[in-house]
């Protein structure tokens, strides 16, 4: 196997993305069937916070909208259709799932019926890291 970091140097601070791995399909004992393990270290504390937050309250009872209106951080950077997001310092989803991401405008699948939001909230994305995989022959 060879592994190349299509960047060249990241001055020192590991490998920057991406890096391009062929796995020798046509050698060894199963010709085309090969295992790539996938690991990562964390060496400092973690924050997974986004900056992205709720431009205005929401109130789930009487509000039971779609979309929220977000601030600070264009959220489309930080979040893609189909992510699931939670408000920072509770432990429940917004209902649905991300069907459309703005700048500042977030749509889901369904209405918020059960998460009051605050004005100023932090939202988070549910699953931060994403590890994104293509295989070529």
């Amino acid at each position: 196997m060879s592994c190349t970091n299509a960047n060249g140097d990241n001055g020192g601070r590991g490998a920057s993305l991406p890096i391009v791995m062929d796995l020798e399909p046509d050698s060894g004992t199963n010709v085309g069937f090969d295992k790539l393990y996938v690991a990562a270290l964390q060496v400092s504390a973690r924050n997974y916070g986004t900056g992205v937050l709720a431009d205005g309250a929401v109130d789930a009872s009487s509000a039971q909208s779609t979309t929220i209106t977000v601030k600070t951080v264009d959220a489309t950077k930080l979040f893609s259709v189909g992510d699931q997001v939670y408000v920072m310092d509770l432990d429940t989803p917004i209902p649905g799932t991300l069907t459309k991401v703005e700048a500042t405008t977030l749509t889901f699948s369904e209405a918020n019926t059960t998460v009051d939001i605050a004005d100023g909230d932090e939202l988070l994305n549910a699953n931060p890291i994403r590890i994104k995989l293509g295989f070529e022959r």
